[in-house]
């Protein structure tokens, strides 16, 4: 994906996603009118997005969820195939 078309990408994303479900198909039509590639793409974040969101192995689908109340990261943000996140605030690395 090129720049310029990440630049055209993101605001559908975010327009897409203040839609409500059953209106989302409409909206990329009218979004992305002739733009095969646009739509494609947009179709695909759509997919990613709720994929993510319905998959608990997507530790950060809802990052708002990981926050305390103070509105700090909860020291394990998550696991994943490789390691585990974790939050550093506060904390100084000496090496």
């Amino acid at each position: 994906m090129t720049p310029e078309l990440w630049q055209r990408l993101k605001p559908l994303f975010q327009a897409a996603l203040e839609e409500r479900e059953p209106d989302r198909a409409a909206f990329i039509e009218v979004a992305c009118g002739d733009d095969l590639e646009l739509k494609t793409h947009l179709k695909r974040l759509l997919d990613a997005n709720q994929q993510s969101v319905d998959s608990r192995d997507a530790p950060l689908a809802h990052i708002h969820d990981l926050l305390d109340n103070s509105g700090a990261p909860s020291p394990e943000l998550g696991v994943g195939g490789v390691g585990t996140v974790r939050s550093m605030i506060g904390q100084t690395i000496s090496r």
